[in-house]
């Protein structure tokens, strides 16, 4: 599955001061619960924003997608939160 960020600007996750100044761009692979019993991997585009704010030590972030993405994850919120669970399954629950 192929995505990427619509949204116009980014808040800092240090200081929570938005930018618009894209600064590059590039490709995530984030791992998402699977579907239908196939591996399911977002390619999420996402811009990397520049900015300069007195007081914050960041000078470039990446961009989040709103229940995607988290800091530093390469899998998706529901998936963390599926993990524990799909590894105490039966194998025959699995893969069947």
């Amino acid at each position: 599955m192929y995505g990427r960020g619509r949204a116009t600007a980014a808040a800092c996750p240090g200081c929570g001061v938005d930018s618009e100044w894209v600064h590059s761009r590039y490709e995530w692979r984030i791992m998402d619960c699977p579907a239908s019993n196939q591996e399911l991997v977002v390619h999420l585009r996402v811009r990397r924003f520049f900015y300069d704010v007195t007081g914050c030590a960041r000078r470039t972030f990446a961009e989040q997608v709103p229940r995607l993405t988290a800091l530093r994850s390469r899998c998706t919120p529901l998936l963390r939160r599926a993990a524990p669970h799909l590894a105490r399954a039966p194998a025959s629950s699995v893969h069947p």
